[in-house]
């Protein structure tokens, strides 16, 4: 089988986030939650990591070998927790707003457009 075989072969498959070559809504979505989920990682190392190297040097600099790495590891963990929830929080409203359609209201202007004439 040749590539050019290959490759029309592999246009003709059809997944249910690709119907009709365009990404489906529910496509968008597992991208946005997967999107979130890196983020969310990315946030926990980064705190971790944090703590770790912070309670490295202080021991470092305190000569209290596994004292503060052990503190600040423990103190990590609740603001973990609460880092995922108010992010996730914020990602969820951030995204509902997205979602929701603007509406105007149509206003008076010099008498045109005015919806509620008594005449």
């Amino acid at each position: 089988m040749s590539d050019s075989d290959r490759q029309n072969d592999n246009r003709d498959i059809q997944t249910p986030e690709t119907v009709g070559g365009a990404v489906s809504e529910s496509g968008t979505v597992y991208l946005f939650a997967a999107g979130i989920a890196a983020q969310v990682g990315c946030l926990l190392t980064v705190i971790t990591g944090g703590a770790v190297v912070g309670g490295l040097v202080l021991d470092q600099a305190l000569n209290t070998k596994p004292i503060f790495l052990f503190i600040l590891l423990l103190a990590s963990i609740p603001l973990n927790l609460m880092m995922i929830y108010r992010f996730t929080l914020y990602q969820a409203r951030r995204a509902q707003a997205s979602q929701q359609p603007v509406t105007r209201k149509r206003g008076k202007i010099g008498g045109v457009g005015d919806t509620d004439d008594e005449t």
